[in-house]
C-alpha cells in the first residue's frame, strides 16, 4: 500500500474540500435516503450466508470454516466500529471481504484429487494466493481512482497506467472465456450424440484433436475459476473508498469546514 498511502498524502486540504461537496458530505454521512433497509442489516445477512457457505469448507478439515469465521467475524466487528465517516467505505470494504472469504472458501473444498494432504496444501495455496490476487486488484483499483479523482491534473496520472491497461485486458479475456465456455457447453449438450459417436474424428487424449481439446478445456477451466475467484473484487467501490480514506486524512478539515458536530461526523 505504499504508492496509495504516498497518493493519498499528496492530495491537499484546498484539493480534497473542493472535490468533495456539502452534499457529498451529507449523503456520506446519512445515506441518499433511497435504502431498503439499513446497511448494518444488509451486512448482517450477508455475513450469515457468508458463513453458511463457509461451513461447507468443513469436509476438508476444520480449520478451514474457523478460520473463515474468524475472519468474517472481524470484518463485521470493524464495520461496527467505524467512524460515521468512513461507514460507507467501510461497508464496501466489508462487502467485498466476506463475499471474497465466502468464495475462496468454497471453491477450495473442490479440489481433483483424493489424497487428503494433498487436497489440504492445495486448498490453502489457493485460498492465500486468491487473497493476495485480489487484494492487489484492489490496491491497483485504489490507485487508479485516486489519481483520476483527486491527482489527474497533478501530472501523476503514468503511475501503474501499464498495470491498469493489463489487469483490465485480463479481465476481458477471462470474460469472453466464459462466454466461449458457456456457448461450448450449449454447442455440446445439443450434439453430444453426435459427437460421442461420430466416425469421422478421433476424440482421444491419444490423437491430435484430442489434445488440443484438453488443452483448450484446461484453459477454459483456470480462466473461469480465476473469474469466479475474482468476481467480488467488482462488488467494491473504489471511489468510496478514496473518499474514505481522503476524509480520514482531512477530517479535521471537513469537520471545521462543513460545521459537522462531532456525533455527526464521529458517530455514536
Amino acid at each position: 500500500m505504499n504508492t496509495l498511502t504516498k497518493l493519498i498524502n499528496s492530495v491537499s486540504s484546498e484539493n480534497a474540500l473542493e472535490k468533495n461537496s456539502m452534499h457529498r458530505l451529507y449523503e456520506n454521512l446519512n445515506g441518499t435516503g433511497k435504502e431498503v433497509m439499513p446497511k448494518s442489516l444488509k451486512l448482517y445477512i450477508l455475513a450469515g450466508f457468508s458463513w453458511l457457505i463457509c461451513l461447507i469448507s468443513g469436509a476438508k478439515g476444520i480449520g478451514f470454516p474457523i478460520v473463515a469465521s474468524i475472519i468474517i467475524l472481524g470484518v463485521f466487528i470493524g464495520y461496527a466500529r467505524s467512524k460515521a465517516y468512513f461507514k460507507n467505505a467501510s461497508y464496501t470494504i466489508s462487502v467485498y471481504l466476506i463475499t471474497q472469504t465466502a468464495v475462496l472458501f468454497f471453491l477450495s473444498v473442490w479440489m481433483p484429487w483424493r489424497n487428503p494432504d494433498m487436497i489440504k496444501t492445495f486448498a490453502i495455496t489457493y485460498i492465500l494466493l486468491g487473497y493476495a490476487l485480489s487484494f492487489y486488484i484492489i490496491r491497483i483499483r485504489l490507485i487508479e481512482d485516486v489519481q483520476i479523482n483527486y491527482l489527474i491534473n497533478d501530472g501523476k496520472l503514468i503511475r501503474k497506467r501499464k498495470t491498469i491497461k493489463v489487469l483490465k485486458i485480463i479481465a476481458t479475456i477471462l470474460g469472453v472465456s466464459l462466454v466461449v465456455a458457456m456457448l461450448v457447453t450449449r454447442i455440446y449438450t445439443m450434439n453430444s450424440d453426435w459427437w460421442n459417436n461420430s466416425d469421422n474424428y478421433d476424440y482421444s487424449y491419444d490423437s491430435f484433436a484430442g489434445t488440443i481439446i484438453y488443452i483448450f478445456s484446461i484453459f477454459i477451466g483456470l480462466a473461469n475459476l480465476a473469474l469466479f475467484t475474482l468476481f467480488p473484487t467488482s462488488l467494491l467501490k473504489s471511489s468510496v473508498v478514496v473518499n474514505g480514506l481522503i476524509y480520514k486524512k482531512h477530517s479535521a478539515d471537513f469537520q471545521k469546514e462543513y460545521e459537522f458536530t462531532d456525533k455527526e461526523w464521529y458517530g455514536e
